[in-house]
């Protein structure tokens, strides 16, 4: 039996009058009486009844065959209500009267220590209450340590403030977390199948990555950069997410009205992207640089051609906003000389028209660690 502030210190008699035992019992019965003050009949008809010092004694009101019923005079402390009772045969009264007296000792009131007892000092600069500083001292925190936790905490049904965008890397898709939560919010599939989310395993998400074949070759795995949003005007607007594929020059388009991959496009001419998917201040045209140079049409050609035959590319991919799509036939691309490129965006403000790309490797070197030369980056 579990102690609360129902349970009252001390016992006290009053008058029972036992109703009939019921149809078919071959014993006579007592009654169980229960609310938020406890009643039990015992085995010799007496009612007791755990409750407040004090409290009037309670009175008969209806008794029935099987449902009598009891009420208490109204009190300081209990108002006017009715318990219903049960009958109970007699051998089982006796070992609940015994039970509840068990309790009843060992018990004490919650309800009146919370009442008595003086509320926890605060203490240190955050007027934490003692139960915090014994928490904070058993986990060795300090006060900035949870004043940094109560930065972050975001209860259940708040919306964070932010949203970040998250790269997944060469799991292919974007991780969307809350800020300050920093809770995991929605994993949005993109250039990988998701079977526990059924993305890529049927519907319109089968045709959006069938979009994305690189040189008639279905592709299923993706190495994800750079989540960028829409823009209006130069400031985000909310409206769409895109990012790209660096490990097979892909550019994909994000809906945020409810989270979903819309179209993934391959870049037929580039073997691989870095400086994308930025956009111009209005959203007409996605960004999206190659990284390392290759034949354009991703031809191959030994590395002995390089200079004259490897080539980067900038390429301009114009996105219709009304449909939510990059319109293939609309875009275009600008011929680079064969450097690495890295990152690029568009010109904002007093550089609007402009687009910036940076690049290294402008010596062309071309490796050969095996031949004993000096390594690039990527040790090609």
């Amino acid at each position: 039996m579990l102690c609360s502030g129902a349970l009252r210190a001390g016992l006290a008699a009053t008058h029972f009058v036992r109703p009939a035992s019921p149809a078919g019992a071959g014993h006579p019965h007592d009654l169980l009486c229960l609310n938020a003050s406890l009643w039990i009949v015992t085995a010799e008809g007496v009612a007791r009844q755990l409750r407040t010092p004090g409290q009037d004694e309670p009175r008969l009101v209806r008794v029935g065959s099987q449902q009598p019923s009891i009420s208490f005079p109204q009190s300081n402390d209990v108002s006017q209500e009715t318990i219903m009772c049960t009958t109970i045969p007699r051998s089982a009264a006796r070992y609940l009267a015994v039970l509840v007296a068990l309790a009843t000792a060992g018990c004490e009131n919650k309800a009146e220590q919370a009442q008595q007892a003086p509320p926890p000092a605060a203490t240190g600069a955050l007027g934490a209450s003692g139960s915090i500083k014994d928490l904070m001292a058993a986990r060795n925190l300090s006060e900035a340590d949870v004043e940094a936790a109560l930065k972050t905490y975001q209860p259940t049904g708040h919306k964070d403030e932010y949203l970040i965008f998250a790269s997944g890397g060469q799991a292919g898709q974007v991780l969307v977390m809350g800020v300050p939560s920093m809770r995991l919010l929605k994993v949005i599939g993109v250039f990988s199948p998701e079977p526990w989310q059924g993305y890529g395993y049927g519907g319109e998400s089968n045709k959006v990555i069938a979009g994305g074949a690189q040189s008639g070759h279905r592709i299923t795995w993706g190495d994800m950069h750079h989540p960028n949003l829409s823009e209006t005007a130069g400031d985000y607007d909310g409206q769409f997410l895109f990012v790209n594929d660096k490990s097979n020059g892909r550019v994909a388009v994000i809906d945020l009205k409810d989270f979903m991959t819309k179209q993934i496009v391959a870049n037929p001419l580039v073997g691989s992207d870095h400086g994308g998917a930025f956009v111009d201040p209005n959203t007409n045209y996605i960004i999206e640089t190659s990284q390392y140079p290759t034949p354009l049409g991703r031809e191959y050609a030994p590395l002995d051609q390089y200079k004259g035959k490897y080539r980067g590319l900038a390429m301009f991919w114009k996105f219709d906003r009304k449909a939510g799509r990059i319109d293939v036939a609309k875009s275009w691309g600008i011929e680079l000389p064969p450097y690495t490129q890295d990152l690029a965006d568009a010109g904002k403000l007093g550089s609007d028209g402009w687009a910036f790309i940076n690049s290294f490797n402008t010596e062309m070197a071309t490796g050969g660690t095996l031949q004993g030369k000096p390594a690039i980056e990527s040790g090609a």
